[in-house]
């Protein structure tokens, strides 16, 4: 089994994060191939999502030891981050 790295794990989490924030700054951004200036929510949205993906496995494996990398699902993740309320 891959030994898992929770700083890592915190660094990228907190990378995603700040990507989404930075998507999300309130103003447009210029994409000559989109033909100007687009508002980037949705992309803000993916990154804090998976920020907060990266975030419950991390305190997945601070408080029972290990996750599952497959598992992608918030809510099944944040369950095992309940040791007694573990699938």
């Amino acid at each position: 089994m891959e030994q898992i790295n929770p700083e890592g794990l915190l660094n990228n989490a907190v990378a995603f994060h700040e990507a989404g924030t930075r998507c999300y700054q309130g103003a447009p951004c210029e994409i000559s191939s989109l033909g100007g200036d687009v508002f980037l929510g949705a992309p803000s949205v993916v990154c804090y999502a998976f920020a907060i993906e990266l975030y419950l496995k991390l305190a997945a494996l601070l408080t029972s030891g290990a996750y599952d990398r497959r598992e992608h699902r918030l809510d099944i993740l944040e369950r095992l981050t309940k040791p007694g309320l573990a699938r």
